[in-house]
C-alpha cells in the first residue's frame, strides 16, 4: 500500500501481520501501540530452496557534469562523501539510510544495533525498479490489490489474477510517439495567439476610434513602465502557464524528452470515458452538496447571533474566525489524531454508547469522505460568517423599526429583511464556497491521500495523481479545463438563481 501512514496504523492495530518498511518505523510503530511486540526480517523468499529475498530499492546518486567548472573539488568531495567514516557519520545520525560502503556493514554501530544491520543485509538483494514507462500504473494496481484484501475482505487469489490481467493490459499498450519538438509547438500557439489578437486588435480600431483626449508618447512609456512589474510577472506565472496548460490539453506530452504529440479532443474524451475520473467527479459533487449548505446555514447563524447586542461579541467573532486564519495542514494533521481509533472522536462516541467505523474514520470507505467534509465545515464557515456579518451591519435599522411597529416577530424580520437585504452577499459567499468545494485538495492529501480504496478521491486529486504522480501531463491538462468548466456552470446557475429570486422578490 503507498499510503504509509495508512499501513502503519493498520499494523500498529495487529491487523497487519507483516509490512515491507523501513527503520524509521522503530520509533513510531511503539508510539501509536506500546504494547506490540513485533520484530525486522529480511522479505520472505519465493520458496524455501529457491530465490532470494529480494526489494525494490533506490538512492541519492552524485553526479559530476563534463561541463563541472572545477571537476577535480567536486571528484574530491565525491570521494570524501563515500568514505566510510562520512557515511557512517551521516546512518547514525539519520538512523533510516544504509552507507554506501560495503565495509561499513562491520562497524561497531550495527554490532550494538542488530535491526538497523539487518537494513543494511538487504541491500545486498536489491534490486533497482523496473525501467518502464507505464511502472506508475502498474505500482498503483498492485497496491489498489492489496488495499482491496486488507479492506474490502476480497480474496487474495483473486485480486492476483485481476492485478495480472490489468498489468498485462497496460503492458500491451501501445506507446504514442511524439511528433512536434515542445518548444516549436508552444512558440507557434504563441504567435497564432498574438496575430490573432492584434489583427482584432487593428480592425476594431479601423472601425471606430475612441473620442477622449489622447495621451502623449511620454506618459504611455511612463505608464508602461509602472505596469511592466505586474505584467512580467502575469505573463510569467499565469497567462503563459495558462495557455501552455491549454496546450498541454489537446496533445500527449513526453516529461522526459520535451516532444508533443496533438491529438486534438482525445484527451477529452478518454478522461470522460474513465471510471476513475467519473467516481471522482462523484466524490466532488457529494462534498460540495454536503459541505456548502451546511456551511452557509452555520455562517449566517453565527453571524446573525454575533451581530446582536451579546456580551464578548468581538472574541466570539475571533474565536470562530480562527480556523480560517490556521493552516490547513494544520487542522487536517489534529483532525486525523481526532479520527484515530483512540481518538477524541471515538472516546466521545464510546462515552455515548454509539458505535465508532471500523477500522477508522479516515480507513473506513463510508465515512472517511464525511468526516473530512465535517472537518471542512468547521474550518471554513468561520470566513463567511465574517462576510454575512458585513452584510448584516449595511442593513437599515429603520427597517427593523418599521417591521416591528408592524407587528412582525424575529422570523418574520429574518425573512423578509434580513435574507433580502443579503442576497449580494449570500451569491458571492456561495459562488466562493462552490469554487473551493470542487477545488478540495490540501485536506485529501494530508489525510487519506485519496483512500482507502479511492473513497476520497476528487476531481483535483485525480488531477494531481495523474499529472504529478503518472506524469500524464495531457490528460492532467483536461481534467483541469473540466473542473474549470464544471465550475463554471455551477456558478453561473447560481447567479441565474439570485437573479431570477430577487426579480420574483
Amino acid at each position: 500500500m503507498e499510503r504509509q501512514p495508512q499501513v502503519n496504523q493498520l499494523f500498529a492495530q495487529g491487523r497487519l501481520g507483516i509490512q515491507i518498511s523501513g527503520s524509521w518505523n522503530f520509533a513510531l510503530i511503539p508510539r501509536m501501540n506500546p504494547t506490540l511486540n513485533f520484530g525486522v526480517g529480511l522479505l520472505p523468499r519465493p520458496s524455501a530452496n529457491s530465490g532470494t529475498p529480494a526489494s525494490f530499492a533506490g538512492g541519492e546518486i552524485l553526479v559530476l557534469l563534463k561541463s563541472a567548472r572545477h571537476p577535480e573539488a567536486a571528484l574530491k568531495l565525491i570521494l570524501f562523501l563515500a568514505q566510510e567514516e562520512q557515511a557512517m557519520a551521516i546512518a547514525e545520525a539519520q538512523r533510516n539510510i544504509v552507507p554506501t560502503v560495503k565495509s561499513a556493514y562491520h562497524h561497531p554501530y550495527y554490532q550494538s544495533h542488530p535491526e538497523q544491520r539487518l537494513f543494511f543485509e538487504q541491500v545486498r538483494y536489491a534490486v533497482a525498479p523496473p525501467p518502464h514507462p507505464a511502472w506508475v500504473q502498474m505500482q498503483e494496481k498492485i497496491s489498489r490489490m492489496v488495499e482491496e484484501v486488507i479492506l474490502n475482505g476480497r480474496s487474495p487469489e483473486e485480486a492476483l489474477k485481476a492485478t495480472a490481467r490489468e498489468i498485462d493490459e497496460i503492458l500491451q499498450a501501445p506507446e504514442m510517439k511524439a511528433q512536434v519538438s515542445d518548444r516549436a509547438a508552444f512558440a507557434s500557439f504563441l504567435l497564432l495567439t498574438g496575430v490573432s489578437g492584434l489583427v482584432v486588435w487593428l480592425i476594431r480600431r479601423r472601425k471606430r476610434s475612441l473620442p477622449g483626449p489622447k495621451l502623449r508618447l511620454g506618459n504611455l512609456l511612463v505608464s508602461y513602465v509602472f505596469v511592466l512589474p505586474w505584467l512580467l510577472t502575469f505573463l510569467g506565472f499565469s497567462l503563459i502557464p495558462l495557455l501552455h496548460s491549454l496546450l498541454l490539453s489537446f496533445s500527449r506530452y513526453n516529461l522526459l524528452s520535451s516532444e508533443i504529440a496533438f491529438v486534438g479532443i482525445r484527451n477529452f474524451w478518454e478522461v470522460l470515458q474513465n471510471p476513475d475520473f467519473l467516481k471522482a467527479l462523484g466524490h466532488t459533487l457529494f462534498f460540495a452538496a454536503g459541505t456548502i449548505p451546511p456551511t452557509m446555514i452555520l455562517a449566517l447563524f453565527a453571524a446573525v447571533l454575533i451581530n446582536t447586542k451579546v456580551p464578548f461579541k468581538q472574541l466570539y467573532q475571533a474565536g470562530l474566525f480562527l480556523p480560517v486564519a490556521t493552516s490547513v495542514i494544520v487542522i487536517a494533521m489534529i483532525f486525523t489524531y481526532l479520527y484515530a481509533p483512540d481518538g477524541l472522536v471515538n472516546l466521545f462516541l464510546e462515552w455515548l454508547h454509539l458505535p465508532s467505523p471500523d477500522p477508522s474514520w479516515l480507513l473506513n470507505t463510508k465515512w472517511a469522505l464525511p468526516a473530512i467534509m465535517m472537518m471542512n465545515v468547521w474550518a471554513s464557515f468561520g470566513y463567511y460568517m465574517v462576510l454575512f456579518l458585513a452584510g448584516l451591519q449595511t442593513i437599515p435599522v429603520e427597517l427593523y423599526e418599521a417591521a416591528s411597529i408592524d407587528g412582525a416577530n424575529d422570523w418574520q424580520k429574518f425573512r423578509h429583511i434580513t435574507l433580502p437585504q443579503l442576497r449580494p452577499i449570500l451569491l458571492l459567499a456561495t459562488v466562493i464556497n462552490t469554487i473551493h468545494a470542487f477545488q478540495v485538495f490540501p485536506e485529501i492529501f494530508a489525510m487519506t491521500q485519496g483512500g482507502p480504496l479511492g473513497a476520497t478521491t476528487t476531481v483535483v486529486w485525480y488531477l494531481y495523481e495523474t499529472g504529478f504522480h503518472r506524469f500524464d501531463m495531457g490528460h492532467a491538462a483536461a481534467v483541469g479545463y473540466l473542473l474549470f468548466l464544471i465550475t463554471m456552470c455551477f456558478s453561473w446557475v447560481q447567479m441565474r438563481f439570485f437573479k431570477m429570486e430577487e426579480r420574483v422578490g
